[in-house]
């Protein structure tokens, strides 16, 4: 589930990462450069976590949480930059709350008991 929930989060945020490079590209400004540099940086993440949390190593689930912290921590602005500039970057605000919600979801799956189990449990399977 975790890993299915961690590809949709990829994908949406390479979605976002071609409409913040085409909003940059219609007006150029420095907070859209850094978002579509974000989003980079959180679909690479998202990319790389469910190889090793699906083999059950600890670290990666280390990673993938930490990630997902950081993902809510950048989705939290992209909803106050969508109501502050709903009229000219309307998309901005739907992305933000699917965006906080995908990884407020991923850290709720990654600490309830059942998860963890299954993710440490593959260790021992090795």
């Amino acid at each position: 589930m975790v890993r299915y929930l961690l590809g949709v989060a990829m994908v949406f945020c390479l979605f976002g990462n071609v409409m913040a490079v085409a909003q940059f590209i219609r007006d150029p400004d420095p907070m859209m450069l850094g978002f579509a540099a974000g989003l980079a940086l959180f679909a690479f993440q998202a990319a790389v976590s469910p190889g090793p949390l699906g083999r059950g190593a600890r670290w990666a689930w280390t990673y993938t949480f930490v990630s997902s912290v950081l993902g809510l921590t950048g989705g939290i602005p992209a909803i106050v930059m969508g109501l502050m500039g709903f009229a000219s970057q309307s998309w901005l605000l739907p992305f933000g709350l699917v965006w906080t919600g995908l990884y407020c979801t991923a850290i709720t799956l990654l600490s309830t008991p059942e998860v963890r189990a299954w993710i440490f449990g593959r260790t021992l399977g090795r």
